[in-house]
This record gives C-alpha cells, structure tokens and sequence, in this order.
C-alpha cells in the first residue's frame, strides 16, 4: 500500500454523513498492458463479428439465423461508442426488414394435404417456427414441421362445394405476420358426367336392311374437372338387342364437353333403329367409365335420350 485517504461523504438532503476510504495499491505496468492488449484484441474480434454479420444479410438460410443475427447486433450497439454503434443499428434495421420480405409458397398437394415453404426473394430458407392453422370447414388432422417445409393434412369431409374452402395459414416473425390462404377443390378427385345432347349414328354399310358398320359421336359433359376414362358403352333400343362397345379406355380431363366418338361393329336393324320420317327418337343405356384419381369405378345412366341416324 502507497498511500490512503479518507474522503468526507454529506447528503444534503438530510444532512447525514459517511466516509470513503481510499487506498492506493501499487498496478505493475506489465498487468496494465496486458489489459489494453486484451481489450484491444476484444475489441477486434467484436469489430470482426460485425462485419460478419453486415456482410451475411443477403446470407440467411433460416428464420432463426435473422432472429439470431438482430440479437448479436443488438449487443454490439450496446457497446460500441463510436461509428461502429450506427452501422449496428443499421444491421438491425437491414435483418429485421428481411421479415418483410418472407412468403408462404405452395410446393404439393392433394386434396387432404398441403406442402409449402418458406420463401425469401429467390432462396427458399428454413424455420424449425411451428405455424397456426386454422379452418371454417376442414379439419386439421396433423402438422409436420421440417426444416425445409412444412405438410399440413387435413379432413374435408364437413365442406361444401364452395370455391372459398381454404387452410388459413400464419407466422408471426417478430413484429411481422405472415399469412396465407391455400384453396381446396373437395371435387379435385370427383368424376361424374351427363349428356345433353343428341347422339348421332352414321351408317358406313348396311346390307339387306341391317346396317353393319356405323360410328356414333356423343358429347359427353363432366361436371368436375377430374381426369376420368370412359369403359364401356352399352345403348338400349326398342326391339333390338343391346349394343356393346367395350375396352374403350378414352380419357378426358377438365370441366366441359368432351367429344366421344365410337365405331360400332355390333349388327343393328334398320326399321327399328331408324329416325327416318319420326320426329323424336329414343334410346337408353349405359355408360360405364372410371375416375383415374381414385380408380372407382362409375356408371351414368342414359334414360330416353334423342338421337338421330342416316339411316
């Protein structure tokens, strides 16, 4: 010990007293030096971590790297004193505008799972962030949160027919929310046609009043916009035996008319058949054809529907 004093201590306030005592302990210069070296090494490794960080904005692979990144910076503005303070202040402006920028994109689905992903600009990134999801009419039956994208699956089996139908899907990235409808179609899957208008037989030969050769176009309609493939055509006449077409295996897709156009090869009499001379005309059957989303097999039933021939 060099030296020590005493120093006087009077609250004015209350005019009460106490003392300080000092006591000067002599600091080898090579302890002092060690200090500012080490202060001085500190504080370059803290000048290298943020130029780091400012140098990765355009960087990120995941969300947690942005919140990570504002959390350092925000150390680095509480002690830096200098120009360097600003430019922390600056990155944590640059990182926390990049939340901004963050949308929801759809990667896969199918009616009952949703797939998406997290995008920034051109770059899709990461979030382990786990999303809320909601619904007015499906049922979320489970979430699967990976790194890389997220599968939401769902229950559809309480909503209608209703171009709205969608899973509401939202993140909350620090003072931003990011939020996003994804619209189902429950008839995604569905397969079902009608027909509307006359079928039309056109005779290729006939011979001692039987036609033996002849093509016959329908317009067939499909209510959904579901891929289906057509069987199987069974037709139903007035005093004539059923006419098959079998192993058809025409496909369609979309909503809307689709021609179908077949060649029979089945026998079919003249004076029964013909719309010659009639002014309406009439046949039945059957048209059997399958769903190529869910393989189901269906059957539209033609009841007293026009036709015409030239024959």
């Amino acid at each position: 010990m060099e030296e020590f004093y005493w120093e006087k201590i009077e609250n004015k306030a209350d005019r009460s007293v106490h003392y300080n005592y000092h006591i000067k302990y002599p600091f080898p210069h090579i302890e002092m030096w060690k200090l500012v070296e080490e202060f001085k090494k500190r504080d370059r490794e803290l000048t290298e971590q943020l130029d780091e960080l400012l140098a990765s904005v355009d960087k990120v692979t995941s969300v947690e790297d942005i919140e990570r990144s504002i959390g350092e910076l925000k150390v680095l503005a509480h002690y830096f004193m200098d120009g360097r303070k600003d430019k922390a202040v600056l990155g944590i402006t640059r990182y926390s505008s990049l939340f901004d920028g963050i949308e929801l994109v759809e990667l896969e689905s199918d009616l009952g799972m949703l797939k998406y992903a997290l995008r920034l600009g051109d770059r899709y990134i990461e979030s382990t962030r786990k999303p809320q999801v909601r619904s007015e009419c499906a049922r979320i039956t489970g979430t699967i949160n990976n790194k890389e994208h997220t599968i939401i699956n769902y229950d559809y089996f309480n909503c209608y027919e209703d171009p709205e139908n969608h899973i509401m899907v939202t993140y909350r990235f620090g003072n931003n929310t990011v939020r996003k409808p994804f619209y189902f179609d429950i008839t995604a899957d569905k397969a079902a046609i009608f027909v509307n208008e006359p079928f039309h037989f056109k005779a290729l030969s006939t011979s001692n009043g039987v036609v033996e050769g002849a093509t016959l176009d329908i317009v067939l309609v499909s209510k959904y916009a579901a891929p289906f493939t057509v069987n199987k055509v069974v037709l139903e006449f007035p005093e004539q035996t059923p006419l098959v077409v079998d192993n058809i295996n025409e496909s369609y897709q979309g909503k809307g008319n689709h021609a179908l156009k077949l060649m029979i090869n089945d026998q079919v009499n003249v004076e029964n058949t013909s719309t010659q001379g009639k002014r309406i005309s009439m046949l039945s059957g059957y048209i059997h054809f399958k769903s190529d989303k869910t393989g189901e097999m269906k059957t539209y039933r033609i009841y007293n529907h026009n036709y015409t021939t030239n024959w």
